[in-house]
């Protein structure tokens, strides 16, 4: 490859993952053989997490009030369903995948009670705080519980599949994070400097590594996919095969942003999914077609098992 492709590429990349409470885990009679795998799994085991007094919650066996909208953008990837149609400049979120999705979570609340709108609405920080059991994240969650709440005792596992049988088409989205780019503007000196820093960055394994493991990364460097240190570490331990995630490129803001407005409506102001849904993507797709924004999902190493 290049220097010049290289400096367009992402050198570690974000993935997300479920967080769980040890001790609450412990006391609810659970064990590692306990993790779940499967969606049906998760859902029995977020009942068993769930402590309430009454019609009160005292422990949320799930929280995620502020990070449903990020699952929903990940999870119908596991049903064969690319976030973006065939052109990748329209999404899917009004589909029937991504309302079964959001009917899935939804129940969890309504039918199961393993939470509640109204319980901890930063979902972060009820998890932190010793409110709810498990907690939906990017794996930078684990620096910020160890620097903020280094009094809970906590464990990761792989966001659960419809199929434990089954290798679905992947199991979330992944966040490539920025490589450092070179101004075109500087003068000829400071541009050679700039390179030769890059190049260096760039192909020294040992600062990559410290990268990843000081902000919970999987490296995007080939030659780093099977570094012990990394393959140990408690957030990029858990994933899987990382061939199995998909980056949809650099999404424009509209795309969390509605998303996230939908998942509000639906919670708090009793808008039905179907039309939370239809919303967004209308505004979604009205947003994208201003700019020049087109997906790489046809890029995903597995495009070929795509459903829809």
């Amino acid at each position: 490859m290049s220097s010049k492709a290289r400096f367009t590429t992402s050198t570690t990349a974000h993935d997300r993952l479920i967080f769980y409470n040890k001790a609450m885990w412990e006391a609810a009679g659970l064990t590692e053989d306990d993790i779940p795998t499967t969606w049906d799994d998760f859902r029995e085991i977020a009942k068993k997490l769930t402590v309430r007094d009454g019609n009160s919650f005292q422990q949320a066996g799930f929280n995620f009030n502020d990070s449903l909208y990020l699952m929903l953008l990940g999870k119908h990837y596991q049903s064969g369903y690319n976030l973006f149609n065939a052109s990748g400049t329209s999404v899917q979120v009004d589909n029937e995948v991504m309302k079964s999705d959001f009917q899935y979570f939804k129940d969890l609340y309504d039918v199961d009670q393993v939470g509640s709108p109204d319980f901890g609405p930063n979902a972060q920080e009820a998890f932190g705080q010793g409110l709810s059991a498990m907690h939906y994240s990017w794996g930078h969650l684990y620096g910020t519980m160890a620097n903020d709440y280094p009094e809970i005792e906590f464990g990761t596992f792989q966001f659960p599949v419809n199929d434990a049988d089954q290798t679905p088409y992947a199991y979330d989205r992944y966040n490539g994070e920025s490589t450092p780019g070179i101004n075109k503007n500087a003068s000829d000196g400071a541009r050679e400097v700039a390179q030769d820093f890059l190049k260096f960055f760039l192909t020294s394994n040992d600062l990559l590594v410290d990268l990843c493991l000081n902000y919970s990364l999987f490296p995007s460097s080939v030659a780093l996919a099977d570094n012990a240190e990394i393959k140990e570490h408690p957030v990029t331990s858990v994933l899987g095969s990382i061939d199995r995630y998909v980056w949809p490129g650099p999404m424009p803001a509209t795309v969390e942003d509605n998303m996230n407005i939908a998942v509000s409506d639906v919670l708090y102001n009793g808008v039905a999914i179907s039309e939370a849904l239809t919303t967004a993507k209308a505004t979604i797709d009205a947003d994208i077609a201003k700019s020049d924004f087109m997906s790489v999902e046809n890029l995903y190493a597995h495009a070929d098992e795509l459903v829809g």
